[in-house]
């Protein structure tokens, strides 16, 4: 075939492949022999589907296999026919399968066909959500995806209340009135918006039916078409909430408000909108978590301001609120200071908040400020309608029983509504009136304590199994320890534990048909031969085992676990036998847990009963899954352990902008007397959480001292090649950087580098190229880590490292480690780099500063600025507007950038603004004026004048409402604006001079001005190069 023939037949085939793409972009799964005409030339249709077959991923159905555009060739395909404007056209030609539901709505959504939302089943509206967002670049939709959205939200609360609450409420009217009257009776001051609303809080021991209250309570005030009050329900048992992130939770109380608002919904999307544009250029420097919070607020104050404030009743249900109560009083204030900022900061007046969750223990609760009035505990049904609520359990599953009867038996035992599940259960399978009338004539007929009631009625039931082998009732409690019992677990697991004689595998099958009959124990399964334990029998019971038992379970454990270790379930995979391996792993003492790799997953396989695990393996756990710890979980860690926990939540701590002084260090970390530690294994002190919380403190005497531990712990990180919690940062936060400040501080920075040299001298093999931060791709090599301790200090690194020491050539600059390395090392100014500019990321620079805006208009000649976000700030300045927060939070993308000439960034005014910001130095600044709120007020009043851009809630009047309402947080918002103006040392300054007599204030001045100077000293010396 000549050329010119196989062109033309290769441009045909192109142009079918076209074609048939176009067409599966508008259609969901199809059959590929179908889109493509085999029958007129099955040459070419082959060609043609070899070709789509890259684009197209294999999907089954009831149909056989199909195929599906994978989304991106989709996206590109749609792109390309809307800008031909052939969409439409392709759309009417195409023809979906019967069953493609997301075809179909490809095809009605480009045609702008109406549709009916409320018609749809949930599965249609999920695949029209998708349809829409495929779409929307391309076509104007007749439904939005945001209107498609709600109404799934909608549909999930609905599924959701009638999962909790399937039937009607019986015998709660006491407790629906007074959450009716707390929501209706709003005082004054509150909704003046004087004072903070108090919360209610809602209590009761597991199965009260807190969950049931509420859920009637959300339906009455949800009335018909969500026309009532909002009610937003934030469950804190969530994974989006384990760490009771608040700014996660705005987002979502925005989002659920919405459902109930519709006249908001529009300004609400644009709130979350801007504050994912914020949140996706978060830095993860000190005290970034802080500023933004208070950005967040102005935010939201931006989008609702002609809507604010809200004064019709808005209720909040924080839901487990357990969760929060067990990880530390910290955690609980966060939550409650939230709840204020909501009314303060959201200004939603009649906001009514209700803190629901399960009475605990004594150690572990957290005292919270809410008065006897507001206090609601969900205890026992009252008798009659107890006794109503078991007669009409049992009338379900076709048992009568008069009431009369149902009366005595609650009247015994208790009307706890689980405790009534469970009979209900018990008298269905016995037979109803027989059972009951023999649990009445027991010889413990006085009504029973509320704590020992539930294991009294459960071991009774127990020991009534109806059935003909007496090993039945053997096997019931201790292997309760089991989550599934199967004839094989019966046999090989449980026999030797519950002293089962003679077994084999007819024996086993025979047991396992007798326990799975009893249908208020196990809940059966999809394989006959296969049954699950009750959750909440089995949990209660696990409580109740006595000694000899809890013996006989460990035992039990320990061969679940060498069962399925053994793969000898044909029931489940072998992944899923790992796992309940695992999961039995956890429950015998002195067993490692598994890979850290898959502690996530287990974690989620074990769910609520993580509360069952003995406690040094449930700390373990959460520890390193990154959960919090209660207090009595943290004292079963071995030391080395606790040092772990502990600088972990010091790192979380200084991050949110808080105080590493608030945690406890009583196991691991002494605060006030630091002794050598040693490098042994065992030490007890945790050397970085140590160095962070003194240079937090500006304690130059103690940072100094520990400078040679610091430095050997350092290079022997090197040496070993090993990751290290305290390295996998960015190298500005780490000890030995913070160490080499406090020698700057004390004028020793000569000796600090001298340290560094003569310990370099000393080392082992280092591999000069590798990242210290062993996490990062980028980041600095352990040669670039060394030189810059050194030059920093003043000592020239010279041949000794075995290290060629060159200037740092990094084309984007994305961290401050790398922006302090361009200005300490010096940039690469090789001809073949000189053509190449330098860029660095604004989101590092003072970007407010006059120098940066200054030469948006007006072009440096070394530098300029290419970001969109500043323009806007300019031109607001230009037009004498002023800005807040949500204004000078970066709408941009990380991509707004300064570009500097390579040959002449050493210039001075370049070299200014290369320095950029100072977040390793928020720590110490921020607890050094944190005691000083007026001042702060009185430096912001003096500069705002002063600055081009100063954003309005850091302006006098409105800081002196904010900064006495949450210290911590609006001192380390004004200390990253001031840095963001070029003002940090201005900041620093001013406190030193107006308190020369403060020590904390001196030693922090001494640090940051020693810095300071000895960056502009490297800076004169790189421009005094050749």
């Amino acid at each position: 075939m000549s050329e010119s023939v196989q062109a033309a037949v290769d441009g045909v085939i192109s142009d079918l492949v076209l074609k048939a793409r176009e067409t599966a972009s508008l259609v969901g799964t199809f059959d590929p022999q179908k889109l493509v005409a085999m029958e007129s030339d099955p040459d070419t249709a082959m060609e043609v589907l070899r070709a789509l077959a890259k684009d197209c991923d294999e999907v089954e159905s009831e149909q056989g296999f199909r195929w599906r555009l994978n989304p991106d060739t989709r996206r590109s395909t749609l792109s390309a026919l809307g800008r031909s404007g052939r969409v439409a056209e392709v759309a009417r030609k195409a023809r979906p399968e019967p069953d493609d539901l997301f075809g179909e709505h490809l095809i009605a959504t480009v045609l702008g066909r109406p549709v009916k939302l409320l018609d749809l089943p949930t599965k249609a509206l999920a695949e029209l959500n998708t349809a829409i967002q495929f779409v929307a670049p391309v076509a104007n939709a007749e439904t939005s995806s945001q209107q498609v959205e709600r109404v799934l939200a909608r549909r999930a609360v609905e599924s959701t209340l009638r999962i909790v609450l399937p039937t009607k409420l019986l015998g709660r009217h006491t407790e629906l009135k007074r959450l009716n009257d707390y929501v209706f009776s709003i005082p004054d001051e509150v909704l003046a918006g004087v004072a903070p609303p108090e919360p209610m809080r809602v209590t009761g021991i597991g199965g009260a039916g807190k969950s049931a209250l509420l859920a009637e309570f959300v339906r009455k005030l949800m009335r018909p078409n969500w026309g009532g009050v909002p009610v937003i329900w934030l469950d804190l048992d969530r994974a989006a909430f384990a760490t009771a992130d608040v700014n996660l939770m705005l987002l979502e109380f925005s989002k659920q408000l919405a459902l109930y608002r519709s006249d908001l919904s529009e300004r609400l999307s644009r709130f979350r909108e801007q504050v994912r544009e914020g949140a996706a250029n978060l830095s993860e420097d000190f005290d970034s978590e802080a500023s933004f919070t208070s950005s967040i607020w102005s935010i939201w104050q931006q989008q609702l301001a002609a809507v604010l404030p809200l004064r019709e009743p808005v209720v909040l249900i924080i839901d487990t609120f357990e969760e929060v109560m067990v990880r530390s009083e910290s955690e609980a204030v966060k939550i409650t200071r939230w709840l204020e900022d909501l009314h303060t900061e959201g200004r939603i007046y009649a906001l009514r908040p209700v803190l629901s969750g399960r009475i605990l223990p004594p150690e572990y609760s957290v005292p919270l400020d809410v008065t006897q009035k507001n206090q609601l505990v969900v205890g026992d049904l009252p008798a009659a309608y107890a006794g109503r609520f078991l007669q009409t359990l049992l009338r379900n599953d076709g048992i009568e029983v008069e009431r009369p009867l149902c009366l005595r038996l609650v009247r015994k035992l208790g009307g706890h509504p689980l405790l009534i599940k469970i009979l209900a259960r018990y008298l269905s399978e016995e037979g109803g009136v027989v059972a009951a009338r023999d649990i009445l004539d027991s010889e413990n007929s006085q009504q029973l304590d509320e704590r020992f009631v539930n294991g009294f009625i459960y071991t009774r039931i127990l020991k009534r199994l109806r059935a003909k082998d007496p090993d039945v009732e053997k096997l019931a409690h201790p292997g309760l320890v089991l989550r599934r019992v199967t004839p094989g677990l019966i046999e090989h697991v449980l026999a030797k534990p519950c002293q089962l004689q003679n077994m084999s595998n007819e024996r086993a099958t025979a047991l396992f048909t007798q326990l799975s009959s009893q249908v208020w124990l196990v809940e059966h399964t999809s394989e006959p031969l296969v049954v699950l334990h009750r959750r909440d029998l089995r949990r209660l019971m696990l409580h109740l085992m006595t000694l000899a038992e809890r013996e006989a379970s460990v035992a039990i454990h320990a061969g679940a676990a060498a069962y399925y270790q053994a793969y000898r379930d044909p029931y489940l995979t072998e992944r899923e036998q790992d796992i309940e391996a695992q999961y039995h792993r956890l429950f015998i003492p002195g067993v490692d847990l598994p890979d850290p790799a898959q502690l996530r997953t287990l974690l989620a396989s074990v769910g609520e009963d993580i509360e069952e695990i003995p406690v040094e393996q449930r700390a373990k756990l959460k520890l390193f899954t990154r959960r919090q710890l209660t207090e009595v979980e943290v004292a079963s860690l071995s030391s080395v352990h606790q040092i772990k926990y502990n600088s972990l939540q010091a790192n979380r701590k200084m991050r949110s902008g808080a105080s590493v002084e608030s945690l406890n260090y009583s196991q691991s970390v002494d605060l006030d007397k630091y002794q050598q530690p040693t490098n042994s294994p065992n030490t007890t002190t945790d050397l970085s959480s140590y160095i962070a919380a003194k240079f937090e403190r500006a304690d130059i005497e103690s940072l100094v001292r520990a400078a040679s531990d610091v430095v050997d712990e350092f290079f022997n990180l090197l040496e070993s090649g090993e990751a290290s919690r305290a390295y996998i940062q960015d190298f500005t936060e780490t000890p030995v950087w913070r160490v080499a400040l406090a020698s700057l501080g004390e004028d020793r920075g000569i000796t600090f580098g001298k340290l560094v040299q003569s310990r370099l001298e000393k080392a082992r093999y280092i591999e000069w190229a590798r990242p210290i931060n062993r996490t990062a791709k980028l980041g600095l090599s352990a040669g670039e880590g060394i030189s810059m301790l050194m030059s920093l200090c003043g000592i020239e690194p010279l041949d000794t490292l075995r290290w060629p020491i060159k200037p740092f050539s990094q084309i984007r600059t994305e961290s401050i480690e790398a922006l302090r390395a361009s200005v300490i090392l010096g940039v690469d100014n090789d001809p073949q780099s000189s053509r190449l500019a330098i860029v660095i990321a604004t989101r590092l620079l003072c970007d407010l500063s006059s120098t940066v805006l200054n030469a948006v208009d007006h072009p440096h000649k070394s530098f300029r600025v290419i970001d969109k976000g500043i323009e806007e700030f300019v031109e607001s300045h230009n037009v004498g507007s002023s800005l807040s927060l949500a204004q000078l939070q970066r709408k941009t993308s990380v991509g707004g950038y300064v570009e500097f000439e390579r040959k002449l960034c050493n210039s001075q005014t370049a070299q200014e603004v290369m320095r950029g910001l100072s977040p390793e130095l928020y720590p110490l600044i921020r607890n050094a004026l944190s005691e000083h709120s007026q001042a702060l007020i009185e430096f912001s009043a003096d500069i705002e004048s002063q600055v081009w851009l100063w954003p309005e809630e850091l302006k006098r009047q409105n800081l002196e409402a904010s900064i006495f309402r949450d210290s911590q947080r609006w001192t380390s918002t004004l200390i990253h604006f001031a840095d963001r103006c070029g003002l940090l040392m201005a900041l620093v300054r001013f406190f030193s001079k107006r308190y020369p007599t403060d020590r904390a204030i001196s030693q922090m001045a001494a640090i940051c001005i020693a810095y300071d100077n000895q960056l502009h000293q490297i800076g004169n010396k790189v421009r005094g190069r050749p």
